[in-house]
Formats: structure tokens, C-alpha cells, sequence
């Protein structure tokens, strides 16, 4: 064990000394001191190290990450294989192994672990399952959210932290703490270094301004394996947590990209289920059903319709503006939202019809008595709470109007909508240079994915010109008459060409 912590103080200085190292140089002792660890913890003299806890406190998981992080997961693997129990209690929240897992997470050099992400991996999920297991997940989500975040702070690549994050805000109703990923763009998948990087070197994992696609692999270990269905859950579940915050517009938004994702012959569930939530957002966002995503197929609408018909009756009343007809609609197919868990939304979209109806008259009238918007709403208020119900709406803002009380106390009050010109210029410009900051910030990841893209699709400029060159030799010896074709009987093209055409 002295020896162990001897040679991890000996390599500390050269792993963060770069000045007298070259890249390789620094790759390669990276890539050694990985291979001494797991030689060296495989060793049967390096037991006592599984069950001292209190070696890891020797280490600085910020400076020495790889370090602690190997022998983290060695602890936590030896004590799991050592007792019958599924989670042992020296890792549940309050453990030894927890409270040192937490450190790392906290703490850990984003550069190191990705030479080791198969353990980092590890380590998150361990303590995503232990907070579970004590039916804790607040306390797993913020620990998780920001290992991911130091990892990689665009989050542009999908993995599977991503799924079981958002399902930890789920199960402990927590819903704001997943934002930070949940507004991040995902642009790409994990993919296989070796096909992503055909034409080029691939680059060192501990370069700093490389994307994240450049270590976030198949091969890496940072993501488990990601299936199809996978993908969609995220999605629906992003969804479900904006639902949850009364973001009607981002909901819908993650419900199109689920219902819109391509398919072969069958629909599955996560689809048809995202579908109907997919209605009953458009009704309390929109006050509408919006127009389906044009890249879905006329097969799958067919399924979609033939399964959510109540949904589809119901959306029908609700924009007829017939609140008799919603009211039974909603009574008929009660069973229905129950069994989809959606009676919840449903009775949203109850209160969102008389919100809507409110609103529409601001087309028609300039202003209105109160008694009058009672007698056009039919619903179960009174006067009074009417006006209450118009006061809320018009400091929440969906509403731009204000009401007015005439003289006597017994007179009734009157709305008067404002003109879009009326909203105050202040407001309307603030909230325009927060949607062009927004705006900036999502371009300037975009603009880093599709460059990756077209790096990967071979569609980069320099991959461009290349072929232009090529051609421009090729069409100047065919008007030379040199001959193109090689002792073998092929053409002897340019190498990225004949890569192309492989």
C-alpha cells in the first residue's frame, strides 16, 4: 500500500507540469499510470486497500483524479462481491464509500477521467442506486447534474447519465435541479472514434478544446449502451418535467421530437403515449391542436389517431368552445386519463378552456362589462370570483388588460384590453434581449455540433477542397494525356478519394 501511494506522489508533478512534456508524451503517462493501477489492485497484496476506506483520504481527487477514481471503484466493486447484500451500507447515503464518492464528483479533473470512463460511469450510477435503494433520489440528482456538467458542459452528446438523471428528478418530484442538462441542444450520439475519425488523426483525449464527440465514444465508457427506446424516454420524460413547470411550450416541443422520430413498420408505445400528452399540451399552450410535425408519416398519424381518439374528441370541444360538450367528453373517457395518468392534465386543459375563452374576447371587444364575461363564460363562478380569476391572468401576464371600478362600489367593473401598441416597451424589449442572448448561446452550439457533423460526414471544407484538387489533377493529366491507370489495371486516384469510395 506505501508503494501504491509512493508511485501516484511521484507521477502527481508530471501529470500537471506540461511545460517540460510533450502531448504524447503526457497521453502516454496517463495511459501508464492507468495500467499500474489496475495491475496494482488486481495484485492479491492490494487487499488491504479494499478495506481500508481511509486510504483514499491520502489522495486529492482534484489533483490526482485518475487515482482516486480507480481505487474508488476497486472499493466499491470488492465490498459488493464480499456481501450478500445488493448495496451494502458502507456506500448508502451517511457511508464512508458515499461521502468519498461525492467528493470526487464534486471535485474531479474532467481530463483525467476520461482515460478511465468506464469507472466514472460506475461511480455515478453506484450512487444514483444508492440514494434509490433508501428511496433518497434529491439527494443522488445535484451530485449527478454537476459531475456531468464538469464533464462536459455543453451536454451535447446523449448518454445514459442523461436518462437516469432525469428519471432521479422524477421519482423525487424535483423538477427545476435537471434544467441545466434539459435545456442543453443534444446534437450527437457516442459513436466509434475509429469510423468517426476515417480521413483523420484522431485527437489526444485530454485535449481541451476538442468537442466532446472526440471522447464521449461507444468505446470510452462515459455512456452504457443506448437503445433506441432510450432516446425517446428521455424525451418524453424532458417533457413530463416541463409539464410539471407549466412550460407548455418546451413540452410540446419534446413530445414533437418523440412523435416525429422516424420508424420502420410498428409505433411504439413511448409514441403513442407521447402523442397523447402531445394534444393536451397543445390545448393549455396553445389553446388549439397544432398542426403535427410534417416529418411524420401518414402510417404513423393513422396509428396515432385510431389510438387517442377520446383525445381527439376532447381537443374537438375545446376548440369549438363548447363547454357543455368538453364537460362530457371529459366524463366519458374519465377511465381513459386515469389509465394514461393524465387526468392531471386533463383537468388543466378544463381550467386552460376557460383562460382561452377569456382571451378570445380581447379579439372581439375593446372592453367589456364584468357581468357580461360571466354570462359569455359559462362556467360555476361568480362575479366576483370572475374577477378574480381576470385579476390573476392579467398580473401572471397571459392577459394585457386592465380593470376599472367606476365611482359608486355597486357599479360593476369593466375590462378594457390592451392594444399590442399599449404593452409597456420596457417589458417588450427586456424580454426580447433575454431571446437574443438565448438565441446566441444555442447558435453557438450549434454551430460547434455541425461543424463536428460535418467533420464526421466528411462535408468539412478542408475535406472539400481536397476532392476539388483531386478532380482539378485528374481532369489536367486526362487533357495532357497522361495515362490514369496504375500496373494493378486500377486508377491511381488520391487516397481520400479512394477512401471515400471504400
Amino acid at each position: 500500500m506505501a508503494e501504491i501511494l509512493s508511485h501516484l506522489s511521484s507521477l502527481s508533478p508530471a501529470l500537471h507540469n506540461l511545460s517540460g512534456a510533450s502531448d504524447n508524451d503526457y497521453d502516454c503517462q496517463l495511459r501508464d499510470l492507468i495500467a499500474y493501477l489496475r495491475q496494482s489492485l488486481a495484485d492479491k497484496s492490494s487487499s488491504t486497500i479494499s478495506e481500508d476506506h481511509s486510504f483514499l483520504d491520502s489522495i486529492d481527487p482534484a489533483v490526482n483524479s485518475l487515482s482516486y477514481l480507480i481505487i474508488l471503484h476497486f472499493q466499491v466493486n470488492t465490498i459488493r462481491s464480499k456481501t450478500s447484500e445488493q448495496i451494502p451500507g458502507v456506500i448508502l447515503p451517511g457511508g464512508q464509500l458515499w461521502s468519498k464518492a461525492l467528493r470526487f464528483l464534486r471535485s474531479f479533473d474532467p481530463i483525467q477521467v476520461r482515460y478511465a470512463g468506464e469507472e466514472w460511469r460506475h461511480i455515478v450510477e453506484f450512487v444514483g442506486q444508492s440514494a434509490q435503494e433508501v428511496s433518497k433520489p434529491l439527494l443522488a440528482i445535484r451530485p449527478i447534474r454537476d459531475a456531468m456538467l464538469r464533464l462536459d458542459s455543453t451536454c451535447a452528446v446523449f448518454t445514459s447519465t442523461h436518462l437516469l438523471l432525469i428519471r432521479l428528478c422524477l421519482q423525487a418530484k424535483e423538477y427545476a435541479y435537471v434544467l441545466p442538462i434539459l435545456d442543453k441542444h443534444i446534437c450527437n450520439f457516442p459513436r466509434d472514434s475509429e469510423q468517426a475519425y476515417v480521413n483523420y488523426h484522431e485527437p489526444l483525449l485530454f485535449a481541451q478544446d476538442g468537442p466532446s464527440t472526440t471522447y464521449i465514444t461507444r468505446s470510452s465508457g462515459l455512456s452504457g449502451k443506448i437503445a433506441y427506446g432510450d432516446y425517446l424516454r428521455y424525451f418524453l420524460y424532458g417533457a413530463m418535467v416541463y409539464m410539471a413547470l407549466k412550460d407548455w411550450s418546451k413540452a410540446h416541443h419534446f413530445l414533437s421530437i418523440v412523435i416525429s422520430s422516424p420508424v420502420t413498420n410498428s409505433i411504439s408505445l413511448i409514441m403513442v403515449e407521447a402523442y397523447k400528452k402531445w394534444i393536451l399540451t397543445s390545448l393549455l399552450g396553445n389553446g388549439k391542436l397544432i398542426t403535427p410535425p410534417p416529418t411524420i408519416t401518414s402510417h404513423a398519424m393513422r396509428v396515432y389517431r385510431s389510438l387517442a381518439r377520446p383525445y381527439l374528441a376532447l381537443a374537438r370541444a375545446f376548440e369549438e368552445g363548447d363547454f357543455h360538450k368538453l364537460k362530457s367528453e371529459v366524463e366519458i373517457a374519465r377511465s381513459v386519463w386515469h389509465v394514461d395518468n393524465n387526468a392531471g392534465l386533463v383537468s388543466q386543459a378544463m381550467g386552460a378552456f376557460h383562460v382561452f375563452t377569456i382571451l378570445r374576447l380581447g379579439k372581439t371587444f375593446a372592453s367589456i362589462m364584468m357581468v357580461d364575461v360571466t354570462e359569455r363564460v359559462i362556467c360555476a363562478m361568480t362575479t366576483k370570483e370572475m374577477e378574480a380569476f381576470i385579476a390573476s391572468l392579467i398580473m401572471t401576464g397571459p392577459m394585457k388588460a386592465t380593470l376599472l371600478h367606476l365611482q359608486h362600489s355597486a357599479d360593476p367593473t369593466m375590462i378594457r384590453f390592451l392594444k399590442s401598441t399599449e404593452v409597456s416597451s420596457i417589458l417588450q424589449e427586456t424580454e426580447m434581449r433575454a431571446q437574443l442572448v438565448q438565441t446566441r448561446e444555442m447558435l453557438k452550439s450549434f454551430a460547434v455540433n455541425i461543424g463536428e457533423s460535418n467533420h464526421g460526414l466528411e462535408l468539412s471544407n478542408e475535406h472539400m477542397e481536397s476532392i476539388q484538387r483531386s478532380q482539378k489533377r485528374v481532369d489536367s493529366a486526362l487533357k495532357s494525356g497522361i495515362s490514369m491507370v496504375s500496373e494493378s489495371g486500377g486508377f491511381d486516384l488520391d487516397e481520400d478519394i479512394m477512401g471515400d469510395l471504400g
